[in-house]
């Protein structure tokens, strides 16, 4: 076993400053192991544990983060940003990468891991599909049914509403083979969700993202070059509002029965790209409250929370 010698100077305090200038502030607590007290900032035999958690972490060596430079830069991996202004994979990278981490701890947490993958073969087929098990006559799935079907296809639907940089509305990717979609906007409107949720569920059923991973850093603003996001908004508006043509709803009352009237607002605000009058609209409504209970109600069903690693268990805890 190597054994490391550290500088007394060089304490575990220094690596957690370090690792939040890497782009980590205030997350430090995922590299700290449990029962870790203010004590343990000056004590120089601590320097080894907290330094090979943030290498782990980080996908570095222990020496890089012993030595006397800023750490390295986490990998974001790859990463394609629709809807987004000046955003790159190096400013997003410390985001993308906790996603990532977080993206691979619930995978490794769920109840079930052996469900055959059955990604969605098209809008109309989803739709039917999930109406088919709707018994109140409703003509559009909620939030949980479309979560739930996620997860029953095998997909890991997760609620992620804090990252280190940037605040995308979503993400798709497979990790460890596993597809993977993640909610990262911190609202509790239950339609919102859901649109999100099909959206990215679509991107892992259409191909988008078979390497890599794919961030829609917000819901409008459409370029004439992103058709892959065209194309996720039409699989959210047919598997939300099937053949119900959006308009934008004078009231909170006034949609077709049984069809949500957040959801016909936001799918012609994308289809008219006047997205602003269609959220100024829905504002004025008030919040479709309950999509945090929802989503925490389902990590809690599809994740084993206590049988992980300590570090896998922190970064659980980041989930909403």
């Amino acid at each position: 076993m190597t054994t490391i010698s550290a500088d007394l100077t060089f304490n575990a305090r220094a690596i957690r400053k370090r690792f939040a200038e890497a782009g980590f502030k205030n997350f430090e607590a995922v590299v700290v192991p449990p029962g870790w007290s203010s004590e343990f900032d000056r004590d120089p035999d601590m320097v080894p544990l907290l330094a090979a958690n943030v290498a782990r972490f980080l996908g570095c060596s222990v020496m890089d983060v012993l030595a006397d430079r800023p750490l390295p830069s986490p990998d974001g991996g790859e990463a394609r940003f629709f809807r987004a202004k000046d955003t790159d994979a190096g400013r997003m990278s410390a985001s993308t990468h906790l996603a990532r981490k977080v993206a691979g701890a619930a995978v490794r947490a769920r109840r079930a891991p052996n469900v055959e993958i059955r990604l969605p073969p098209n809008a109309a087929t989803w739709r039917r599909e999930l109406l088919a098990a709707i018994p109140d006559g409703r003509s559009g799935p909620s939030l949980a049914e479309v979560v739930e079907d996620l997860w029953a296809r095998g997909v890991v639907v997760l609620h992620l509403p804090k990252l280190p940089v940037g605040k995308p509305f979503g993400m798709a990717l497979f990790c460890d083979r596993c597809p993977v979609v993640i909610l990262s906007k911190d609202t509790d409107n239950r339609s919102e969700h859901a649109f999100i949720a099909v959206h990215e569920a679509a991107h892992l059923a259409l191909g988008h993202c078979t390497e890599g991973m794919i961030v829609d850093m917000k819901t409008e603003g459409i370029c004439p070059d992103e058709v892959e996001e065209k194309e996720a908004d039409a699989w959210s508006w047919r598997v939300l509002l099937g053949n119900n043509r959006p308009r934008l709803p004078d009231s909170e009352d006034d949609h077709p029965p049984g069809v949500d009237p957040y959801a016909l607002a936001w799918v012609w605000g994308l289809e008219t790209g006047r997205f602003p009058i269609a959220n100024g609209r829905t504002a004025q409504w008030g919040q479709r409250d309950g999509a945090r209970r929802v989503l925490a109600e389902s990590k809690s069903r599809h994740l084993d929370m206590k049988s992980v690693s300590w570090s896998d268990a922190r970064l659980l805890s980041l989930l909403g």
